[in-house]
């Protein structure tokens, strides 16, 4: 019986209040906008891990790239980079900037590293194959043309959700 009531009055609470909005459930947002006016193109929610990934094709050595990035304390923090080989235009030193630890790991060099990004701009290209990977979600940020696009954060204000612009 005093189940039954906790659940009538559970059921009630949710219809009366509804569903917790995107915004209430999102704690930072990715935002990405055309670098040369700033035109928000798309918004998404980071995974509650905030971590997020950059992939594309180096222009030089024409192999795949991963750039992995987490937020902390409202910032972009980048935490790896991983890369198929050592060429010419990757990064070689011993001791790189910001850099915690060269690893091979299953045929790929990963540069251990905490470099924090003030302004993240990216130049996208078709042939580059530049996605943005947020948890098992993939965007492709070619969708846009051939421009460089500048990703940033926000932090998400529940009892503020009057953003047209697209959330996923």
């Amino acid at each position: 019986m005093l189940f039954r009531a906790a659940a009538a009055v559970f059921f009630a609470l949710t219809a009366a209040c509804g569903p917790l909005t995107h915004a209430q459930q999102c704690r930072h947002e990715l935002i990405i906008q055309k670098f040369s006016s700033q035109a928000v193109l798309s918004r998404y929610c980071i995974p509650p891990d905030r971590n997020f990934s950059l992939s594309f094709i180096h222009s030089v050595s024409l192999t795949k790239v991963r750039d992995d990035y987490r937020i902390e304390a409202g910032h972009i923090l980048q935490v790896a980079e991983t890369i198929q080989t050592h060429e010419a235009g990757l990064p070689s030193l011993e001791h790189e900037p910001d850099a915690l630890a060269w690893e091979w790991q299953d045929g790929q060099f990963m540069l251990r590293m905490q470099r924090r990004i003030d302004r993240l701009v990216v130049r996208v290209q078709d042939p580059y194959q530049n996605r943005l990977i947020l948890g098992e979600k993939t965007i492709d940020l070619n969708q846009w043309g051939d421009l460089a696009l500048e990703i940033s954060i926000e932090n998400s204000h529940p009892q503020h959700e009057s953003n047209p612009h697209q959330r996923e």
